[in-house]
């Protein structure tokens, strides 16, 4: 995995076009799936962002499952992850510019802690 700066994240996305973002979003599956062997393919999470906002639910369930796989990755580290995660984390993770940003402070956590 690597370290990303949060604030960075909806820069990019503005700069890019919104395309910044899908990179984002298919790069730390694929991070998360290669650095802790976690059952994610990340091409197809990219396509229930992308594609899948026609039949409403796939983006909201990329989402969450995302957020199951920072707080495994959390565990599998040792780092105890936030009380707030789950209620306030899944409304940032709603939003297009706040969700990478707490995502991806959440994931510095836990890449900060190698083993």
């Amino acid at each position: 995995m690597k370290y990303r700066r949060p604030y960075l994240i909806p820069l990019w996305t503005v700069l890019t076009a919104g395309i910044y973002w899908f990179y984002w979003h298919w790069k730390v599956n694929r991070e998360l799936r290669d650095e802790f062997t976690m059952p994610v393919g990340p091409f197809l999470t990219l396509l229930a962002v992308t594609i899948g906002w026609i039949l409403v639910f796939p983006p909201f369930l990329a989402w969450w499952r995302l957020r199951g796989r920072i707080e495994d990755a959390q565990r599998r580290r040792a780092v105890e992850p936030p009380l707030v995660f789950k209620p306030v984390g899944m409304l940032f993770f709603l939003t297009l510019f706040f969700g990478p940003v707490y995502a991806q402070a959440e994931l510095n956590r836990a890449w900060r802690r190698r083993r």
